[in-house]
Formats: C-alpha cells, structure tokens, sequence
C-alpha cells in the first residue's frame, strides 16, 4: 500500500511566521497613528483664493477650521460647505499641502439681475439666488419685478 503525501496548503506553510506577521501588522498600526496624529500637520496657514467680493476673514469664519486638530482628520467637504452657505459663493475646494497648509478656493457668483419685490431690490446671479441687497450701484443690469409678498433673503433662490 502506498501513502500518498500531501501538498501543505500555504497557510500551513505561512503557520511559523504568525508572531512575526502580528508584530509588523502592530508597529504599522502604532507608526500610521503617529504619523497622522503628529502636531506638526495641524494647520497653522490657511489661505484664501479666488475671492474678490466676499473678504478673506469673512471665509475664514464661515470655514471654522480648528487649528488643534490636525488636517487629515477635518473633512474637507465640511468646510467646503460651511463657505459655499456665503449668498456670494458659488463653490469652494479645500486643498491640504503637507505639512500644515491648508488653501480654500473659491469662485464668487456674479450679478445677474436685480429683483424687485415690494419695496426691496436685491441682486441675484443667473441662478437666481439673492446675493445681496440692492444698494443702488448697478444700473446696467436687467430688472425683474415679482409679487410684492416674496421676500429678498440673501442665500435664498427665488
């Protein structure tokens, strides 16, 4: 009677190795969380382009980005959607340059028309989404008049 041998399958094979496997797999997990939680990728500039209307403190407010949090682990599309709520701002990126530079671009809306409602003009861009109130400046753009009860509110579409 013959005996066949059996092939090790490689789990057998890779069997004396566990240890070594589980302590590189750890001191990965221990560097990766140091690399990412190190205080120098807290952002320590944050700068502002694109903007010509809306000012750079006033993005920066609406951004909210926490300087004693590092940047890898503030979303983005968060404050991405913190300045695109501004009436003036169509949409905004945030670009992360290591270690601790953070840029937000920007690119404004421009007006449109102005929309009379009432007793209230306000300016809106080709979305029809009110910027700002009219303040009399702008007299080559068309006028759109609307019932008297619709209210001008900045940020809103009409």
């Amino acid at each position: 009677m013959s005996v066949r041998r059996r092939r090790r399958g490689p789990a057998a094979r890779l069997r004396p190795f566990w240890f070594i496997g589980t302590a590189l797999l750890v001191v990965v997990a221990v560097a990766a969380y140091y690399a990412i939680t190190w205080p120098g990728f807290r952002p320590k500039h944050v700068r502002v382009t694109g903007n010509r209307v809306v000012s750079t403190s006033d993005i920066l407010a609406a951004a909210r980005v926490n300087p004693k949090i590092d940047m890898w682990r503030q979303s983005g599309r968060a404050i991405a959607t913190r300045v695109e709520a501004i009436p003036y701002v169509r949409v905004a990126y945030v670009h992360r340059a290591p270690p601790a530079s953070l840029t937000i671009a920007v690119t404004e809306r421009v007006p449109y028309a102005i929309v009379r409602s009432g007793g209230e003009s306000a300016f809106v861009d080709n979305a029809m989404r009110v910027l700002q109130a009219d303040d009399g400046s702008e007299t080559a753009l068309p006028v759109i008049a609307l019932s008297p009860a619709v209210p001008l509110v900045p940020g809103d579409r009409k």
